[in-house]
């Protein structure tokens, strides 16, 4: 199931789907809001996985 990198894992928390994002030692290092259709939940994961890329700024 892990990776050298972690998982995304999707799970049911009343009739809404999450998602979070867990290191091989099975600790969260992030998460997002619920989504009503498990679609949108998998569909922001995509969103998490291509944005490898973009710009980090300290505020």
């Amino acid at each position: 199931m892990a990776t050298s990198t972690g998982y995304y894992e999707i799970y049911k928390s009343g009739y809404e789907w999450r998602w979070r994002f867990k290191s091989n030692n099975h600790e969260i290092i992030a998460s997002g809001e619920s989504y009503w259709n498990k679609a949108d939940c998998l569909n922001a994961i995509a969103l998490v996985k291509g944005s490898k890329d973009a710009p980090v700024y300290e505020r």
